[in-house]
């Protein structure tokens, strides 16, 4: 089941942005503070040149599944072990965080009484049957929402212009270059080291020339939202107050008061975060349930959304105890993700030319 450019370009789109509209222009000015807007234009170059290894593999690839080209690297039971373990430590991980910073998000900001076990349960069985219909359907639904979400963010971010003030934006590389070397890193590792999950995705469009095209426009203009959220949110704010926020982007549209009238655009906000959360977690169970079923030789991946939706649903809960936690976590996710976002396709690479050599 064939999915088309529009559709893979549409759902790393929205996979891209997933929760970063959020959290991002907080991350961002808390090592860049005003030049964070530098950050992003440093980080989407970084991403361009490594996008070069990711086509290469997919090429290699040759239209096999990521379980068939790893047996054919290094054999059927290392080839096996590899996966799994990149699975349960990548693409899982990722789901079950993204699914706690979902639950965070409804539970502090917008539903603080509602159970966060029914927060996760209700994403899940979207995911679940999303899951079961297959990836040609969830493409479908991108190309549906993508023009929504489009709209909803012209109309916050225009809502937001009169709250605006240049000053916060100066005076730049106050402090050298540096600080915005150092912001480019979260963005690096949050999500952009994340496309190599991409690859998963690779047989389901018809060669690696439109795998291409789909990364590179996803990329750019993913990158253009992050570049407008971070500016304005930073402008709207400031960059002490967006350091120090969790969901500053949530509160700069919380501010949005024209006449006492036109007000209230949070909701909004939070259908933006729904529609991209939703193909966000989708795309990581399609990974983590397909790259299971290879490993496990299961010529249907749907049995396993059920499994690794309730195991989801109890390791959200303890996947960080608290904020400080999160926040010394994060500390790490860069390093920790280059190891799966770099080193891994690097692997990949490598092996494919040591086996072509001999």
């Amino acid at each position: 089941m064939r999915i088309t450019l529009k559709q893979a370009t549409l759902w790393f789109i929205l996979y891209e942005i997933g929760s970063a509209i959020l959290v991002l222009p907080s991350t961002l000015a808390t090592a860049a503070r005003q030049d964070a807007w530098l950050s992003v234009l440093l980080a989407i170059g970084v991403h361009l040149l490594w996008i070069p290894l990711y086509v290469s593999i997919a090429g290699q690839m040759n239209q096999q599944t990521m379980g068939v080209h790893l047996r054919a690297l290094f054999g059927t039971w290392a080839g096996k072990l590899l996966l799994l373990s990149f699975i349960l430590c990548f693409p899982y991980l990722i789901l079950v965080l993204t699914l706690r910073n979902l639950g965070d998000f409804l539970t502090t900001s917008i539903t603080p009484r509602s159970p966060i076990e029914m927060v996760y349960a209700m994403m899940l069985v979207a995911v679940i049957y999303g899951g079961r219909l297959g990836a040609r359907v969830i493409g479908r639904a991108a190309e549906i929402l993508y023009p929504l979400f489009i709209f909803l963010c012209i109309i916050m971010m225009a809502s937001l212009l009169p709250g605006v003030k240049m000053g916060h934006m100066l005076p730049i590389l106050e402090n050298g270059v540096k600080p915005a070397i150092r912001g480019s890193i979260p963005l690096l590792a949050f999500p952009y080291m994340e496309t190599v999950l991409f690859l998963f995705l690779v047989p389901l469009l018809q060669g690696k020339e439109i795998w291409k095209k789909a990364v590179i426009k996803s990329s750019l203009i993913s990158g253009f939202v992050y570049l407008a959220t971070t500016w304005v949110v930073i402008m709207v704010l400031s960059p002490e107050v967006t350091e120090n926020l969790l969901f500053p982007s949530y509160f700069a549209v919380r501010t949005i008061s024209i006449w006492n009238f036109y007000e209230r655009f949070e909701v909004l906000l939070a259908v933006l975060y729904f529609i991209t959360i939703f193909f966000r977690i989708n795309l990581l169970m399609y990974v983590s349930a397909h790259g299971l079923a290879e490993v496990f030789e299961l010529k249907d991946a749907s049995p396993l959304l059920l499994p690794l939706a309730l195991a989801s649903l109890f390791l959200a809960n303890v996947v960080w105890p608290n904020i400080s936690f999160l926040l010394d976590f994060l500390k790490i996710w860069p390093a920790y993700a280059m190891l799966f976002g770099y080193l891994f396709p690097l692997l990949l690479w490598l092996g494919a030319h040591v086996k072509k050599s001999f």
